[in-house]
């Protein structure tokens, strides 16, 4: 009842002058369950931080299961480090992974709160992990389209879209008591279609 009244509120305060539909933080995404494939550490935040934000502020987040997946989890990458990001030793992978995900962590549980949330690693290597090269720019991105897949990467993206049926097929309880029935919003990173930066992308929000 308390969630209707917020909703009513907010679109009240909605100009009715205006040809565009402004949403209430409480329509965005109405499902309780939001499950997330994040390709790296902080994209959660770059995607549904603000959202969280606003969630929080009126009270709602509780109203949320939000279960994050880090898809390429292991790291060489530190910003502003120059050409250590093309040091792709162990040792380097667990300084870079450590920091990233303990950042990672931090920031999301500023927002979401310590223990609220589900955090799953998938492991898979990040592209400078994997040798590539930097592309010529003066971003820190790496070089390479989906035309210029290698075995590697090939194998990477098979086992990405896997992982997604599989999460589509089990649903977002699975494995723990039966909740009641409820859609998941899915967002999702790395699905077919152009690789930019080294990675697959073409931000894709679907239902299931």
């Amino acid at each position: 009842m308390q969630s209707k009244t917020l909703i009513q509120e907010e679109k009240n305060k909605v100009d009715t002058t205006n040809t565009a539909k402004i949403f209430s933080i409480l329509e965005v995404i109405p499902q309780s369950n939001i499950v997330v494939f994040s390709p790296h550490f902080d994209d959660f935040l770059f995607m549904l931080g603000g959202y969280s934000a606003e969630l929080k502020k009126c009270g709602q987040l509780g109203t949320k299961k939000i279960h994050i997946n880090i898809l390429f989890s292991r790291s060489n990458y530190l910003a502003r480090s120059g050409k250590d990001n093309c040091d792709n030793s162990l040792e380097r992978v667990k300084l870079a992974t450590g920091k990233r995900l303990l950042e990672d962590q931090e920031c999301i549980d500023e927002i979401l709160g310590r223990f609220t949330y589900r955090y799953e690693l998938a492991g898979e290597d990040e592209c400078f992990t994997r040798g590539k090269s930097f592309a010529d720019s003066e971003m820190e991105f790496p070089h390479g389209m989906y035309q210029d897949f290698d075995e590697t990467d090939k194998q990477i993206f098979e086992r990405m879209k896997q992982r997604i049926r599989k999460r589509k097929r089990a649903g977002p309880n699975a494995g723990r008591t039966p909740a009641p029935p409820s859609a998941t919003f899915r967002l999702l990173s790395s699905w077919p279609g152009k690789l930019t930066n080294g990675k697959l992308s073409g931000w894709l929000c679907s239902l299931f």
